[in-house]
């Protein structure tokens, strides 16, 4: 068994407290990863993928600062009140992702704006982007 398969068996039973395989997880979404740490404060990541299940094993094979911390932290449970909560915010076509995933970011963001590590917030005499309507 080479490595790559090991790695994914690995993640597959990993991740299975959030997400199975199925058809239905095998579909084009918008997904968001929750949790408050230890002094209250609420991070979030939102997601897009034309394979909702296939994203999350590579989430947890992954590198990017969320990939990390979900190994880190493992995923909410009672045992672990503050891991990563998981859920799928809705299904919609590979076309749709952009569009849906920003608006679902805006929903999430307190204020608005979710802002990449280092980046600036836009000047105040600078309207936001308009969000997306719901479907």
């Amino acid at each position: 068994m080479n490595d790559y398969v090991k790695k994914l068996i690995i993640a597959k039973k990993s991740i299975a407290p959030i997400i199975t395989e199925s058809i239905q997880t095998k579909q084009p979404g918008i997904y968001l990863f929750e949790r408050t740490d230890e002094n209250g404060v609420t991070f979030f990541y939102c997601g897009q993928a034309k394979n909702i299940f296939q994203r999350i094993v590579s989430h947890w094979n992954g590198y990017q600062h969320i990939d990390i911390s979900m190994r880190k932290r493992k995923f909410k449970s009672d045992e672990n009140p503050h891991g990563w909560a998981f859920c799928i915010l809705e299904y919609c076509p590979v076309e749709k992702l952009d569009e849906r995933e920003q608006y679902w970011i805006l929903e999430q963001s307190p204020e608005g704006w979710l802002l990449p590590q280092g980046a600036v917030a836009p000047p105040a005499d600078q309207p936001a982007t308009p969000r997306p309507p719901p479907l």
